[in-house]
This record gives structure tokens, sequence and C-alpha cells, in this order.
């Protein structure tokens, strides 16, 4: 039989090793996403031509059923060169289950309301690339990846530090 004693420090030291490489991944992701998404603030609003605006059912990697989605499509330019796009958010998007012929949310219903066909609207262009567009940018930076990642790290270091001697 082995004796939990003699092997709950090296257990100690090899999940905390993990949870310090976990830690250190997901606070580079969540760098990233922040950078990306405080850089996104600074977008150049222009005028947009709203060119297709409905809801149809789609799905992600992410989720694993079918969902009801925004589907918009609108025009704009800058320095007089013509630019379409679909990118409605970086961030999560709204969205209901398509499941069982389920309609689509209240809320998906009065998002699309705001985006008629033939209508003008902001649309928010990168500088250093014009042909990246959204309809809605971040209101604030998104640092909560990051923080999760740092406090993975920070339980990783108090137990690889405090109980692995």
């Amino acid at each position: 039989m082995v004796d939990l004693a003699v092997k709950l420090p090296e257990l100690l030291r090899v999940s905390s090793t993990i949870v310090l490489l976990l830690g250190a991944l997901i606070t580079a992701v969540g760098a990233a996403i922040w950078w990306s998404s405080s850089r996104q603030m600074n977008w150049t609003p222009v005028d947009a031509e709203i060119l297709k605006s409905g809801l149809e059912i789609g799905g992600s990697r992410t989720q694993h059923s079918a969902q009801w989605q925004i589907a918009v499509e609108y025009r704009y330019r800058v320095n007089g060169q013509p630019y379409t796009s679909s990118d409605y958010s970086s961030s999560a998007l709204p969205s209901s289950t398509a499941r069982d012929g389920a309609q689509p949310s209240e809320e998906l219903r009065k998002l699309v309301a705001r985006y008629p066909v033939g209508s003008t609207v902001k649309a928010y262009v990168s500088s250093r690339n014009p042909a990246n567009a959204m309809l809605v940018i971040p209101a604030r930076p998104v640092y909560e990846v990051a923080v999760f990642g740092v406090v993975l790290i920070l339980v990783g270091l108090v137990v690889r530090l405090g109980y692995t001697r």
C-alpha cells in the first residue's frame, strides 16, 4: 500500500506546475484579448449603410446546438474606397437557442430592429486596416480573462512554495 504522506508532496508539485502553466497560458490569451479590445476602442466611426439585417440559425465551435444569431451586412467608405463588412462585434454576441423550433429571443429581435435595411448607422473602422470594421466596439478593455490567469498563477505559486518543501 502506498503511503499518502510520501506521495502527497510529489502530487502537489506536479499539480502546481500544471496550474502555473495553465495560468501562464490563460494570462497570455487574456493579455491578447485586452490588447485587441483596448485598440478597438479607438477605431474611427464612419457612416455605414445597412445592406442586410436579420436573424439566422447558426452555431460555432463553442456552441453545441443551433442558435439564433444576428446577421448584418453593411457598406461604408474610407478615403473614397468602398468596403463591406458583416462583423457585428468582437464581444460575445447575444443568441438564443433554435432547438426544437424555438423562436428568436425578444432581445435578439430588438437588437436586429436597430439595423433596418437601408438605414445609416455608425460603424467603427480600424485605422490600420479599413477592411476591419464592426458595429459595436467594446465600452472598456476586456481584462477578466487575464485576471483569471493571474489568479491561477498565484494559486500555483502558493501550492508550490507552501506545500512542496
